[in-house]
């Protein structure tokens, strides 16, 4: 090699910048386009979460019993351990659902039943419980006939 040859002249500094500056570009689009699809998803599952509730409390807070609450709670409880695995790439631990149960989240009795059960079956699982809670709550509640629906719907959409 030639002293010559390692020698950058302006013309060869200036395609590299414009090389780079491209590839920081289509980088930084990329990164913000996935971030702006997981706060749209996000965004979606919380208004999901707030129609549930509040088809709920309109049809199944009249029963006089909490199953609106019972329902609502594993909506809640399948919302954030959703949230923390897509965080974390990796199973809820038995640390998170103590912390859970110190929040007052979920009850002392479920945290097996939660670590044992993840991804996708423990969604499924406590979306039809969820769906099962308010279908009795409707009921007792005498909701309309087009209540029950109206959960399922919300809960799918969910």
């Amino acid at each position: 090699l030639h002293g010559e040859d390692l020698h950058f002249t302006p013309y060869d500094m200036q395609v590299l910048v414009v090389i780079t500056i491209f590839f920081e570009v289509f980088y930084t689009r990329q990164c913000y386009q996935r971030f702006e699809k997981l706060w749209s998803l996000t965004n979606i599952s919380f208004t999901y979460a707030y129609d549930i509730a509040f088809a709920m409390r309109l049809f199944v807070q009249k029963s006089g019993r909490p199953y609106d609450r019972v329902a609502f709670r594993w909506v809640i409880i399948t919302l954030l351990l959703s949230l923390m695995e897509a965080r974390r790439k990796h199973a809820v631990t038995r640390k998170d659902l103590e912390l859970m149960v110190k929040l007052g989240l979920v009850k002392p009795g479920e945290v097996s039943f939660l670590q044992d059960v993840t991804g996708h079956k423990r969604m499924l699982i406590l979306l039809h419980a969820a769906a099962s809670v308010a279908r009795i709550g409707g009921d007792k509640a005498d909701a309309p006939p087009d209540a029950p629906k109206n959960f399922c719907v919300s809960l799918m959409a969910f």
